[in-house]
């Protein structure tokens, strides 16, 4: 009969206005042949109408999904179908999610497909307060969005739920390092990461991003502060002393001298007993000083060292 035909519905819907006849023949000929696209088309145009057409149409797509076990990408298509008519027309939220889902897990090298899903996940997951699969859904976008500035934001969002409502630091960390490798400059990530891995105990890779945000300021004092942080977590932390005096030594090649960084470093040459290289470290602190009695307790200090350590009694009187 024409109610059988893909045109069937049409002839319906031209000669007899009856919309209940015309929906039915669509129906009809989208389940005989869930690739006539046409007929998709009709029944989508006709079932926008009525929410019991509407209905009756998520009930024709799932039919004829289970028809389409050897065709995905046409799977693929229905499935995004149904998830539309269910979330933005139907308010079947979970629906919509199981069909989302399964449009992901069919359909997954598709980038612009997968995009689309996982933002109206997004939406739902949210609404459900759903954090676990929320942080799905974002690192899902994360990974296919093409836009930097709009991957950035989602990866601000990414990291503070992960931290805040997850209580998940690890996966906040490497929300931000994704970030820093959209921009190696980027303070607010370059600090989130610093709190999260004194947070974590994690001192080695602090160690490392005070020093990739000392690389990148222009406050010469904030520099200075940075550095000398990462050279105290190596001493005290890290129970690395070498690397510390290379930190200090480093701090005060490419910066110049300062009586904090030297007073610092003297401590660790006192420390490991390098006389000749504490030495030198007061001597040059003493360059910086002005006031006469610090400078004053820096030569007798210096004295002392020479009499008593090094031998050079001379200078010791001298000093």
């Amino acid at each position: 009969s024409a109610a059988r035909r893909p045109g069937g519905g049409r002839e319906h819907e031209q000669r007899t206005r009856d919309a209940d006849a015309a929906f039915s023949a669509y129906a009809r000929a989208v389940e005989a042949d869930p690739r006539h696209e046409a007929a998709r088309e009709s029944l989508a145009r006709i079932g926008g109408g009525r929410d019991t057409f509407r209905q009756k149409r998520a009930h024709v797509l799932q039919r004829a999904l289970d028809k389409l076990a050897d065709s995905p990408s046409l799977q693929a298509e229905l499935l995004l179908e149904l998830a539309v008519l269910l979330d933005q027309y139907l308010g079947d939220r979970d629906g919509a999610e199981r069909a989302y889902e399964r449009l992901i897990e069919l359909d997954g090298d598709n980038a612009d497909a997968v995009l689309v899903a996982a933002r109206a996940l997004e939406i739902i997951h949210l609404a459900k307060q759903d954090h676990a699969r929320l942080a799905v859904d974002i690192r899902r976008q994360v990974d296919l969005e093409s836009d930097p500035v709009r991957r950035g934001q989602l990866l601000v969002r990414l990291a503070e739920l992960c931290e805040t409502t997850l209580d998940s630091p690890a996966a906040a960390i490497e929300a931000h390092q994704k970030r820093l490798e959209i921009d190696v400059g980027d303070l607010d990530a370059l600090g989130a990461l610093e709190r999260l891995y004194q947070r974590t105990e994690r001192w080695a890779e602090l160690c490392q991003t005070l020093t990739a945000h000392a690389d990148v300021t222009n406050d010469e004092t904030e520099r200075r502060t940075l550095l000398r942080r990462v050279a105290g977590l190596r001493d005290e932390r890290l129970t690395d002393v070498e690397g510390a005096i290379a930190a200090y030594d480093d701090m005060l090649s490419s910066l110049g001298p300062d009586r904090e960084t030297l007073q610092a470093l003297a401590a660790l040459y006192e420390r490991t007993e390098r006389h000749t290289q504490l030495l030198e470290t007061l001597e040059r602190e003493e360059s910086l000083v002005d006031d006469p009695d610090d400078r004053a307790r820096l030569q007798f200090r210096m004295a002392e060292l020479m009499r008593s350590r090094t031998g050079n009694l001379e200078r010791a009187l001298e000093c």
